[in-house]
């Protein structure tokens, strides 16, 4: 669903469908909690009629019916690859590299052209952005700033015992400092004794960290940029004050579920 739960699965041992298991309820109820949330707050301008007019850009490529139905099946494949990953042993990362290259030589097979097309229609600032967050949290590991910053959370103390809760404000407060997926490399190499516990609680808390400030989550970040496409500006302040309020609601029912789940 996101890169940091790809992450935390791969680093973990676990298998996929262990991982949904936990994970699509603590899902489905965090997402119901938003929309409840975000109806009480935007019940007015939700009832209101907009019309959105959405141009189409003159120099889209045609659909390519047969590489489209290709696609698909890569798609399918791919999902069945990593439903399968914790019976044949292998690491989701392998299905992912594949199914990519798999991916681009079919759109090479209907034009060479279509190749560049594909490469330009990459968001590289994205990536440029998450290479910038990479490099933040190698100095701000590096230097000290973060081994300070988590001593001021019981748990991550020298002689605590990590708990849920302390570890899930930590991954909001390191995530919407450095975003959430830079964010969750750096905390599971903190955990000295990682249970599965734990690291569903570490994806899911980022997950949920990310819905705090635009700045949580790389998805907050397109969508706001996008958004300008079509003469929306997304406020940062008014967005966070939303986002705290449905952080702190959705991550205490995530602490309370998966104590239940565990427990």
């Amino acid at each position: 669903g996101n890169p940091q739960n790809a992450y935390v699965l791969s680093v973990s041992g676990m298998d996929f469908i262990t991982f949904s298991l936990y994970s699509i309820p603590i899902s489905i109820v965090c997402i119901l909690l938003t929309y409840a949330i975000l109806l009480l707050i935007f019940r007015k301008s939700l009832y209101s009629k907009y019309e959105y007019h959405i141009d189409v850009h003159e120099n889209e490529r045609p659909v390519a019916k047969k590489q489209m139905y290709l696609m698909i099946t890569v798609m399918i494949c791919t999902f069945v690859g990593f439903l399968c990953s914790g019976i044949g042993g292998y690491r989701i990362c392998v299905v992912s590299m594949v199914s990519g290259a798999i991916s681009l030589l079919i759109i090479a097979s209907s034009e060479p052209r279509y190749t560049i097309w594909a490469i330009k229609h990459v968001d590289w600032h994205v990536l440029l952005f998450f290479i910038g967050l990479f490099v933040l949290i190698g100095g701000a590991s590096n230097t000290g700033l973060i081994s300070d910053l988590s001593s001021s959370f019981p748990g991550f103390r020298e002689g605590d015992s990590l708990s849920i809760t302390s570890l899930s404000i930590f991954t909001v407060v390191l995530s919407n400092i450095v975003s959430n997926v830079p964010a969750v490399m750096l905390i599971t190499e903190m955990i000295t004794d990682p249970t599965t516990m734990m690291l569903i609680a570490l994806a899911a808390s980022s997950t949920l960290a990310g819905n705090t400030t635009l700045i949580g989550s790389v998805a907050n970040i397109i969508v706001a940029e996008r958004s300008e496409n079509y003469g929306i500006r997304i406020d940062f302040f008014k967005f966070m004050l939303v986002g705290i309020v449905v952080t702190v609601v959705t991550i205490a029912a995530m602490i309370l579920m998966i104590n239940l789940m565990f427990n």
